[in-house]
């Protein structure tokens, strides 16, 4: 299959280059529909089964880069009675903490947003 996988990384490539050129020249609406491509790609990806198709929402929480910091937040969350359906965690490079980006159910958004909030973190709806 590399004739397949040439072409589809040729398309990325294309992509990000177009991507690229957009943010030099600052034109943020067509950064935004770029980015919002890729999300609805996303978003056709399978995930795990529900009966209805539930919209997630996302929180991103700045977490210390040191031992337990996740799992702080993650009883935090279940202590709120928020489940957690995604995790995806990027790290500064350049000071030592981290973004742990949370998908919920957008109905318990907000009380994870107030509960990660009073634990001491800094969280920004996404």
């Amino acid at each position: 299959n590399s004739a397949a996988l040439a072409a589809a990384l040729a398309q990325h490539g294309s992509i990000a280059a177009r991507l690229a050129d957009r943010l030099a020249a600052g034109d943020e609406s067509a950064v935004r529909a770029v980015l919002g491509d890729g999300q609805r790609a996303r978003n056709l990806l399978p995930t795990k089964r529900q009966s209805t198709r539930v919209t997630w929402a996302r929180l991103g929480v700045v977490l210390a880069d040191r031992p337990g910091e996740l799992a702080r937040l993650f009883s935090v969350a279940g202590e709120a009675a928020v489940n957690i359906e995604d995790v995806t965690i990027d790290h500064a490079t350049d000071h030592p903490v981290g973004i742990a980006v949370i998908d919920v159910a957008e109905d318990q958004v907000e009380t994870l947003y107030a509960a990660a909030s009073a634990a001491g973190w800094h969280v920004a709806r996404y």
